[in-house]
């Protein structure tokens, strides 16, 4: 995710798809947003944040082949 920060706003911002995360279904969500020609070929940016009573914050951002099972939240 090196010189990937602009995805992780991006993705924030514009995400296609939403879940719930299995492992935290209280508290995590996951965004995702699809790239072309990362450097690792054409992947999904997933950015899971967590969110608390008063409080969220980015848990940790990857790229990865797939979307994770979890409840849908939201879709583009």
């Amino acid at each position: 995710m090196l010189g990937m920060e602009w995805a992780v706003r991006e993705t924030l911002e514009d995400p296609e798809e939403v879940r719930q995360s299995r492992k935290n279904p209280n508290t995590g969500r996951l965004y995702y947003r699809w790239y072309t020609n990362t450097a690792l070929g054409n992947k999904w940016v997933l950015v899971i944040v967590k969110f608390l009573a008063h409080d969220a914050f980015i848990s940790t951002a990857y790229v990865t082949n797939r979307i994770r099972p979890g409840g849908l939240i939201w879709r583009k």
